[in-house]
């Protein structure tokens, strides 16, 4: 129940009333500071904008320079967080400038400049004076820093006009901080806080009426609190009445602990807990009714097949091949069934469809685009009749569709799921009984219906799993990832970049710090390995990830760049990056930690015949803690894929999205891909992991 109250925001009442609280102390200090701890003191800021005729970053920085410590030897330059309102605005103007007839010439300047105190409310002008400076010197520069020094020598007036604008000020508040007392206190009547508060603001603190202005702001305060409480209660009240309790409580929360209405809304969150418990036992009903219809319904069209003779239809070697695809990688075995302008039809493990009646059919022909199909992964089968088994009263499963763009609707347990851009998808259901089954139905965008059931058996003896102590989840995670597309010399590559970029997006998501580069040439792709190696020194998982052409000569394998321009195997070596010069930086500089490679770097390969050895990569011996994924065989060429990624990495990052471990991760990436490649890519793995370690975890 906690849980689902969650969902409303009751979990983070709390929390919010704590936030306000601390909100409310902090602007009560604030004022009781700024009307008496600074009670009496004179205190201006220096204004950014300097105006200057002749502006340059060196005369407008220089002269900002010399006023600053001018002021700060007065001691009244502020420059706190709580700065007052006094602003002293310099304005500089070029009487003349000569050219000297010595030798070398000189450059001479007489200058004006212009001293303000101004209040930045409502841009009163309290003081002015002004200030005569010359200056020479061989440069602009050099004639402008001889004038500003001049200041320095005017101590004396900078402080004469600093207290002449203090008095004069004094006397401006003297006259006027009851009238502005009184507009504040209007401003208040019209609802208009914002801008009493900044009207009351804009008195300075050491003037005689700052404690007058203070209970003012303290009160204004109460009353605009207040007033907000009841504008959010009413706003709460009628979010209640249309049920909507996440509006109710998000509402509710921005009420302080201290406004009248408080208690109010303390019982109107009282009131929504009881609905929501009532609703919840509602709803709980409901999902019982709809599980039950879809259950029905799900054995209906199962029986529909078998009374149509559909297992008669399907030969022998199809059957085999089926079932044992499914008991390794699908849900529960047997055919998936798919209902499509009233025909039931049966989908194979390789995606062809029969079309089954009471009479003999002709298999229809395999389509273009492959049938549109989704798997459970999690949790795996235990049985060859398919069945999972809770340890709980909950239990999230995780599964996802081939092809996501193809698919419209997903209804898992009676409730409509979501899946991401890579077709994933999860979803939590209840398990009361011993045994029940939990229904799953695809819709298409053709309007298919691809119907599955999904065997839970509650039990009490939960097997003991290797839980990975070694490798908390709070690891510290970086990792390299290059991806090259645009080849120079030979044709380019479609998805390798896409590859990379999506590949970084889900390790960032996984809390990688992910370094990335895209389209590198030889010194990047050096320089980008040198500095992950001194990023990486504290890093419990380092991984690698290389997208686009690889080649291999003497069994050593090379990483592409975009510039390379080969033409013999020696080109190579100078214009190419070795593999074996990143596993020895990341086995040097971090020998602890887990490491992960992953290269899908043999793309249909363009470069002449008698620049490389074999096709693919060659096999390489990890070091001890780590695994090297290769996206095919020796020999053998990667697909770079038909859609926006490559074959292999598309696979990869789904099944990264699933709790599991990553040897399992590799396991099923490298049967998906060898099953719809048809067999003609078969990644590989080689690992000496000492370790446990999983991407995600299960919620």
């Amino acid at each position: 129940m906690k849980r689902e109250l969650g969902k409303y925001g009751f979990i983070w009442v709390n929390k919010a009333v704590m936030k306000k609280l601390l909100t409310t102390i902090m602007f009560t200090l604030w004022i009781l500071g700024h009307a008496n701890a600074q009670k009496g003191t004179f205190q201006v800021m220096l204004s950014n904008d300097i105006r200057f005729d002749q502006y340059t970053n060196y005369s407008s920085g220089k002269l900002r320079a010399t006023l600053v410590g001018l002021l700060n030897k007065s001691h009244v330059i502020s420059l706190g967080s709580h700065a007052e309102s006094l602003v002293i605005v310099p304005y500089m103007t070029t009487i003349t400038k000569d050219v000297t007839p010595t030798v070398p010439p000189m450059i001479s300047y007489q200058l004006e400049l212009n001293l303000s105190l101004i209040n930045l409310y409502d841009n009163t002008v309290f003081h002015s004076d002004f200030f005569e400076l010359k200056g020479i010197g061989k440069t602009e520069n050099k004639a402008y820093s001889n004038a500003f020094n001049r200041l320095r020598y005017a101590q004396k007036r900078v402080d004469a006009f600093l207290e002449d604008a203090k008095k004069k000020v004094i006397d401006y508040y003297e006259v006027n901080c009851n009238r502005i007392a009184n507009e504040a206190l209007r401003d208040a009547e019209l609802d208009r806080y914002t801008e009493a508060f900044s009207r009351l603001a804009s008195v300075p603190t050491f003037v005689h009426c700052q404690a007058e202005i203070s209970k003012h702001m303290i009160e204004l305060y109460e009353k605009k609190k207040n007033r907000d409480c009841g504008i959010y209660l009413s706003i709460a009240r009628s979010a209640f009445v249309l049920k909507d309790y996440r509006a109710v409580t998000t509402t509710l929360n921005n009420i302080f602990p201290s406004s009248s209405c408080y208690e109010e809304a303390e019982k109107l969150k009282e009131r929504i807990k009881v609905e929501v418990d009532e609703f919840l036992e509602k709803k709980w009903e409901r999902d019982d009714k709809l599980i039950d219809k879809a259950t029905e319904i799900t054995k209906a069209k199962y029986e529909a097949v078998e009374f149509m003779g559909a297992a008669a239809l399907v030969d022998s070697q199809h059957r085999n091949t089926h079932d044992s695809y499914n008991n390794n990688n699908r849900l529960g075995g047997g055919s998936d069934v798919v209902v499509n302008n009233n025909n039931i039809t049966n989908v194979n493990s390789q995606g062809d469809t029969q079309k089954k009646g009471i009479t003999d059919a002709e298999p229809v022909k395999k389509k273009n685009t492959p049938q549109t199909l989704f798997r459970v992964v999690s949790p795996a089968s235990r049985s060859s009749t398919g069945e999972v088994f809770a340890y709980q009263d909950s239990l999230k499963i995780y599964g996802y569709i081939d092809h996501p763009k193809k698919a419209k609707k997903l209804i898992v347990d009676g409730k409509e799921t979501r899946w991401d851009n890579d077709g994933v998808f999860s979803r939590t259901i209840f398990i009361r009984e011993p045994e029940r089954e939990v229904p799953l139905l695809l819709e298409t965008v053709n309007n298919q219906k691809l119907a599955k059931t999904l065997l839970v058996k509650k039990s009490t003896n939960k097997p003991q799993k290797a839980k990975p102590t070694a490798l908390p989840k709070d690891l510290k995670k970086s990792a390299l990832i290059i991806g090259n597309n645009g080849y120079i010399h030979v044709d380019e590559l479609r998805n390798a970049r896409n590859d990379a970029l999506d590949m970084a997006a889900t390790l960032s998501s996984f809390g990688f710090d992910v370094s990335k580069v895209l389209d590198a040439d030889r010194n990047t792709m050096r320089d980008a390995v040198d500095n992950f190696g001194a990023k990486i020194a504290e890093s419990d998982v380092v991984l690698f990830y290389y997208s686009g052409h690889g080649i291999e000569v003497d069994r050593k394998n090379y990483l592409v760049p975009v510039d390379a321009k080969i033409q013999s195997p020696n080109d190579i070596r100078k214009q190419t990056l070795a593999l074996e010069s990143v596993l020895t930086a990341m086995e040097t500089i971090n020998e602890n930690s887990l490491h992960i490679i992953i290269l899908d770097a043999c793309r249909n390969n363009t470069f002449p015949k008698g620049s490389r050895g074999g096709g693919g990569l060659a096999r390489v011996t990890p070091p001890t803690g780590t695994i090297i994924a290769y996206s095919t065989e020796p020999g053998s060429v990667a697909s770079d894929g038909e859609g926006e990624n490559g074959l292999y990495t598309g696979e990869l990052i789904r099944q990264m999205k699933i709790p599991q471990r990553i040897h399992d991760v590799f396991r099923n990436t490298r049967n998906e891909v060898e099953h719809k490649s048809n067999g003609n890519q078969k990644p590989w793995e080689e690992e000496r992991l000492k370790g446990v370690f999983y991407f995600v975890y299960d919620e």
